[in-house]
């Protein structure tokens, strides 16, 4: 009784189904015709026997999806996803620098935060980062530095991370706020 379509193909699908169903009924015989009008008044009511029942045909196409586009992704890693696309565990930011998401600890720590808090997070990574080289200049005992040089491989790596990571925030935020209505974010 009521068909609701979105989408070109699905609207062409209904038109088509409209066009079968008429010549289907069209096709039968006399008797066959009444059986069915009885089928469909007894179904769907007509004015003199209103049963109040309907059917509802909906069609809609696999490739629209209404729901996300009132969703928005906005935890870190969906904002990379939209930004930068994520492919199998690497993110590829520019010609040269790549991340590998399933070795990256501030990524892995990062991951679901939300972007505003995940920005906090790398700030407060940079300025740890910062704290822990400052303390190579207030060493004076061989074991301590000693063990800073230990440990300064992880440190580096950690600086990298947090470069990678704040280079992708800046760029996210770049593209937020942008005012352009045809960017690929606002599309």
């Amino acid at each position: 009784t009521h068909i609701l379509s979105k989408g070109l193909n699905s609207s062409k699908f209904t038109s088509i189904f409209k066009n079968l169903r008429n010549d289907y009924k069209n096709s039968l015989s006399p008797l066959e015709k009444k059986l069915e009008s009885r089928i469909e008044n007894g179904l769907y009511g007509s004015s003199s026997n209103n049963s109040g029942k309907q059917t509802d045909l909906i069609v809609l196409e696999r490739n629209l999806d209404f729901l996300s586009v009132l969703l928005n992704q906005l935890s870190y890693s969906c904002l990379i996803d939209e930004v930068y696309d994520i492919d199998i565990n690497t993110i590829k930011l520019d010609s040269t620098t790549y991340l590998d998401s399933e070795n990256d600890s501030i990524y892995n720590s990062l991951k679901f935060m939300n972007f505003g808090i995940a920005c906090d997070y790398l700030n407060n990574e940079a300025k740890s980062l910062q704290l822990q080289y400052d303390e190579l200049n207030n060493l004076n005992d061989l074991s301590h530095i000693k063990n800073f040089v230990d440990k300064l491989n992880e440190l580096e790596l950690l600086k990298k991370q947090v470069s990678n990571h704040t280079k992708i925030s800046e760029e996210i935020l770049n593209i937020l706020q942008t005012s352009d209505e045809s960017s690929n974010y606002n599309t």
